[in-house]
C-alpha cells in the first residue's frame, strides 16, 4: 500500500510519502524506489521533521 506524497513542498519534492501509524500519534515517513522501501524515519505528529530534514539537507555556508 502506497501512502500519500507529503503536503510539504520539500519532502514532496523528494518524494517522500507519509504513513499515519493508527491508534498513535506517530508517523513513517518513507520512499519507494523501484521495489525497495526507504524509511527516513518514524515522527511524532506534533514533530517538524521537514524542518529537521532541511537542516540536513541544506548546505552550509
Amino acid at each position: 500500500m502506497i501512502y500519500r506524497v507529503s503536503n510539504d513542498p520539500f519532502m514532496n519534492a523528494m518524494d517522500y510519502h507519509e504513513a499515519k501509524i493508527d491508534g498513535m500519534d506517530y508517523m513513517i515517513i518513507y520512499k519507494v524506489v523501484n521495489e525497495n522501501v526507504y524509511v527516513l524515519g518514524i515522527f511524532h505528529t506534533l514533530e517538524n521533521y521537514a524542518d529537521k530534514m532541511k537542516i540536513i539537507w541544506t548546505p552550509s555556508e
